[in-house]
C-alpha cells in the first residue's frame, strides 16, 4: 500500500487525524483539502495499493479540537457522488485483540 503526496508538513499526533473512507476513486489531496476548506490541515495523505485508488485518505490537522470540529461538521457530507465517512485515527484498526487462551489454543 502507498500513500501519495500531501500537503503541509511535520508531523501529526494520530488524535489530530481522521481517517477517510468514501472518497471519489479520482479525488487527490487537493480534492481532500477542498471538502475540508475553513479548517487548517497539516497534511493529507490519498491512499494507494499498487498504484491504484483505494477509496480512503487521512487527514492531519493541527489541533485535536480542529480534527474534532471537522469530524462532526464534515462526516457524511458528499464528494462529488459519494459520501464521506470520516474516523478518528487514534484507534481505528491499529491495535489487535489477543488470542484465545488456555492449552493448546482451546478455552479453559
Amino acid at each position: 500500500m502507498v500513500v501519495s503526496g500531501g500537503s503541509g508538513g511535520g508531523a501529526a499526533s494520530t488524535s489530530h487525524s481522521l481517517r477517510m473512507r468514501g472518497l471519489p476513486y479520482q479525488a487527490d489531496e487537493k480534492d481532500v483539502e477542498a471538502f475540508f476548506e475553513g479548517f487548517k490541515l497539516a497534511k493529507t495523505v490519498v491512499v494507494r495499493k499498487n498504484g491504484k485508488p483505494t477509496g480512503e485518505g487521512y487527514v492531519y490537522f493541527h489541533s485535536e479540537q480542529e480534527a474534532s470540529a471537522a469530524l462532526q461538521r464534515k462526516n457524511r457530507e458528499s464528494m462529488g457522488n459519494r459520501y464521506i465517512e470520516l474516523f478518528l485515527d487514534g484507534k481505528s484498526g491499529l491495535t489487535s485483540g489477543g488470542g484465545v487462551g488456555g492449552r493448546n489454543g482451546s478455552a479453559e
